[in-house]
């Protein structure tokens, strides 16, 4: 309360049109995840919160990222929303929040179960569930004598190049810090293809085999031209 006397630390007489907010006062630290069915109309790309702070009125444009919607599909499954989707509508929430990809499995097995390493070679290691209830769960897997798989194969450009639309043949490089599975900087070069792609490369969810306590990686991603 005294602080408050010094700085404002909340937004009263909070709105957001379009969604029912339970709590009209927004206290500085806490933040707010809203959902609705999307089946009449498609996601809002962008939200405008309105309110006061200190009795002035204030009004807050926020716009989707790509990062930040790739987090937000994989919440439904972390906090188990998905029942009332379809087999279809989940299978492309999991590709969305980047649980599933080109180079990785979704195995539509019981919860819990371990992805299976029978034919791989030296062994094998499994790692990483999500889902539950009718869809099953995601599973990733690897060769125990195998090293990291290379970052380049993990990121997907092609969201990025339909943004982008480049007219000619692309090439990007991108130097990525790891420490052990997270991945902490990502240097790319000037231009707007640049920039989505390592957005993209920030979205990542590095699988187990990356154990190194600090690694540097030259990505080299390239493409033809837009279609």
């Amino acid at each position: 309360m005294a602080l408050e006397l010094v700085r404002p630390t909340r937004i009263e007489q909070l709105v957001v049109p379009g969604f029912t907010v339970e709590d009209d006062v927004l206290h500085e630290g806490d933040g707010l995840r809203l959902m609705r069915d999307t089946a009449s109309a498609p996601a809002p790309g962008t939200l405008t919160l309105t309110g006061l702070v200190w009795s002035d009125p204030v009004r807050l444009a926020v716009a989707a990222t790509p990062r930040f919607s790739a987090h937000t599909a994989a919440f439904v499954f972390g906090a188990d929303a998905h029942g009332g989707l379809s087999e279809a509508e989940q299978r492309t929430v999991v590709f969305q929040g980047k649980a599933v990809s080109p180079v990785t499995s979704d195995l539509a097995t019981e919860p819990g179960v371990r992805p299976s390493v029978i034919g791989l070679e030296g062994g094998g290691t499994g790692w990483g569930t999500i889902g539950s209830g009718s869809y099953g769960t995601t599973g990733f897997g690897m060769g125990g004598g195998a090293g990291p798989p290379d970052l380049a194969d993990l990121i997907d450009t092609s969201a990025c190049v339909a943004q982008v639309r480049p007219a000619q043949a692309w090439s990007v490089a991108l130097t990525v810090e790891t420490t052990a599975d997270e991945i902490v900087d990502v240097v790319a070069p000037a231009g707007p293809l640049a920039t989505c792609l390592a957005e993209a490369a920030w979205t990542l969810r590095l699988p187990g085999a990356f154990v190194q306590a600090q690694a540097f990686h030259t990505v080299t991603l390239a493409g033809p031209a837009a279609p």
